[in-house]
C-alpha cells in the first residue's frame, strides 16, 4: 500500500512539474519583441496529447491567445470553448484563426467577452478545460492554471490589463448602442415598406443593401421613399408596379438604392401617382390657357402692321425671346434697316415690358419679302422706329 501511495505521489508530482507555467521574452524580425507565456496541457489523443496554452504581448503583435500542437485547425467552422473551475459558464469564441501548418488555434475574439478578461480568468482559477470544435474533429484538453499569475503579469501588467479591459468595455457599449440604433433605423425603414407594400422578394432583397448601407455608408441614413419608376419607356410603373427607392438622409437631400423594386397592385404609391398626375394636367391646362390667352394679346398688338407674313414672325419671335411668358411685355415696335436686292434683310425687334426697361433683339429677315412699297404700306420708314 506504502508502494502504491509513493507511486500515486511521484505521479502528481510529475504531472504538476510537466504542467508549470514558463515565461520569457522573445525577439524576432518580423514580430518585433513581445512577451510570452507558456503552459503544457493534457488530454486528447497520439499525436496531439500534450499541447501548449500561450499568452504573448507584444507592441507590434498586441494580446494574442492560442493554443497550439492540439490538432488540425484548417477546417471550418473552428470554435474554442473555455470552461474554468468553480466556474459554470462556458465561454465561446467569436472568430478563430489557423496558425502555422493547421495545427495551432489563435482566438481572435469572444462572444461577450475580451481577451483580456480571459487572461483575467486564467490568473483566478486553478485549471481551465478548453473544447477545440471544427468541421473535422471535436478535442478536448485540460491547462493547470497554477502559476499563471506571475507569468502573465510578466507578459502583461495587471495594470494595463484593467485598462484594457476598461477601455474595450466603453467601445462595446458604445458598438452596442450603434447596433440598437441600427435596429430601430432599420424597422423605421422596413415599417415604412411594408406601409408602402412592396413586394415580398423587393422586401427581402432591400433588407440585406439596408443592413450593409447602415454598416458602411458614409452619411446618415433618417428615412426611405418609394416613388414610381421613371427610368424606362413605356408605362413600367403602372403596367409593373416597378418603383424607385431613395434613401432620405438626414440632410434631406436624397440617394437611391439601386435595383429592380416592384410594389403591390394596391400599393399606396399609386394614389400619389395619380393625384400628382392630376395636379400636373391641371396646371398644364392652366398654363396652356394662358399661353393662349397672351399669344392672342401678342397677335393684337401686332395687327397694327396689317401684313400677316411680319405679324406671324413678330408672334414667333416674340414667344421665343420671352420663353412663352409674354405677361411682361406691354409693347412692341420694329426698325427695319439694310435694303439689298429689293428687300429689306434686318430689322430690330423692340420689346417694351411692365418694369419700363426696353429689349431690342436683331431678326434676319429676307424671306419676308418686305419691299420699299411693303414698308410704304404697313406706315414704315427705314432705319425709323415704328
Amino acid at each position: 500500500m506504502r508502494r502504491i501511495l509513493l507511486l500515486i505521489f511521484f505521479i502528481i508530482l510529475s504531472f504538476e512539474s510537466f504542467s508549470q507555467w514558463s515565461y520569457k521574452t522573445v525577439k524576432t524580425d518580423f514580430d518585433g519583441t513581445y512577451k510570452r507565456a507558456i503552459v503544457v496541457g493534457s488530454g486528447g489523443e497520439f499525436p496531439y496529447k500534450n499541447p501548449y496554452l500561450v499568452v504573448r504581448y507584444g507592441e507590434e503583435i498586441g494580446l494574442e491567445i492560442y493554443i497550439s500542437d492540439a490538432g488540425y485547425s484548417g477546417c471550418d467552422n473552428r470554435q474554442v470553448f473555455f470552461k474554468f473551475n468553480g466556474d459554470d459558464e462556458k465561454y465561446k469564441s467569436q472568430y478563430v484563426n489557423e496558425g502555422a501548418n493547421s495545427e495551432s488555434w489563435f482566438i481572435k475574439s469572444l462572444e461577450n467577452f475580451t481577451l483580456f478578461e480571459l487572461i483575467e480568468k486564467f490568473k483566478k482559477h486553478s485549471y481551465v478545460s478548453v473544447r477545440l470544435i471544427n468541421d473535422c474533429s471535436l478535442k478536448d484538453y485540460r491547462f493547470s492554471l497554477s502559476g499563471s499569475t506571475k507569468a502573465i503579469d510578466y507578459v502583461i501588467s495587471n495594470t494595463e490589463v484593467v485598462s484594457k479591459i476598461k477601455e474595450l468595455r466603453i467601445l462595446q457599449e458604445k458598438k452596442k448602442e450603434e447596433e440598437i440604433n441600427k435596429k430601430i433605423k432599420l424597422n423605421k425603414i422596413l415599417k415604412i415598406l411594408k406601409i408602402e407594400k412592396l413586394t415580398s422578394w423587393s422586401l427581402s432583397k432591400v433588407e440585406e443593401k439596408i443592413k450593409k448601407h447602415l454598416d458602411y455608408e458614409d452619411f446618415e441614413i433618417d428615412s426611405i421613399v418609394v416613388l414610381p419608376d421613371d427610368s424606362t419607356t413605356g408605362n413600367s410603373f403602372l403596367s409593373n408596379g416597378t418603383v424607385n427607392l431613395y434613401y432620405i438622409k438626414t440632410d434631406k437631400s436624397k440617394s437611391e438604392i439601386y435595383g429592380k423594386w416592384t410594389v403591390e397592385k394596391d400599393a399606396p404609391v399609386f394614389d400619389r401617382f395619380k393625384k400628382h398626375t392630376k395636379k400636373i394636367e391641371a396646371r398644364n391646362d392652366k398654363i396652356y390657357d394662358k399661353y393662349v390667352k397672351e399669344t392672342e394679346r401678342i397677335k393684337k398688338i401686332v395687327s397694327k402692321y396689317n401684313f400677316k407674313a411680319l405679324e406671324d414672325f413678330l408672334v414667333t419671335s416674340v414667344l421665343f425671346h420671352s420663353n412663352n411668358d409674354t405677361s411682361n411685355i406691354k409693347d412692341i415696335s420694329i426698325i427695319i434697316t439694310d435694303y439689298k436686292n429689293g428687300k429689306y434683310q434686318f430689322l430690330d425687334l423692340i420689346l417694351y415690358q411692365t418694369n419700363n426697361k426696353r429689349y431690342v433683339n436683331l431678326e434676319y429677315i429676307p424671306n419676308l419679302n418686305i419691299t420699299k412699297k411693303v414698308l410704304k404700306n404697313i406706315g414704315g420708314k427705314k432705319s425709323i422706329e415704328f
